[in-house]
């Protein structure tokens, strides 16, 4: 359970750092003048989460046992998908619950009678 909990904790912060950092805010820049599918990869946390845990399921932190290897990198990868975008989800409503929508803002512009 240990390697399963690293795996899954490698795979959020990778995918975090890739998809809400400063550091790769150029990358992400980038990404958007190559091609459609980067900018997905690296905006998306869902996206990302799934090539971050085919990344590390490639280098051997993945500690499920699977017939082929192909079977366990995609396997990978779909659960950490669904992490990421889990994650995410609960980040997004806790900071929404922190930070409330500001109240719109009335028309100065006189309206005819």
């Amino acid at each position: 359970m240990l390697s399963l909990s690293t795996f899954l904790l490698a795979c959020l912060g990778t995918c975090f750092v890739v998809t809400r950092s400063k550091l790769f805010e150029r990358t992400r820049e980038i990404a958007e003048h190559i091609a459609p599918f980067a900018s997905y990869v690296v905006r998306c946390p869902q996206c990302c989460g799934f090539w971050c845990g085919v990344a590390w399921a490639a280098l051997g932190l993945w500690p499920v046992p699977a017939r082929t290897l192909a079977l366990a990198w995609f396997t990978a990868g779909c659960v950490s998908s669904i992490a990421c975008h889990v994650v995410n989800l609960a980040c997004e409503i806790a900071l929404r619950a922190i930070q409330p929508a500001p109240l719109p803002q009335r028309s100065r512009i006189a309206r005819p009678r």
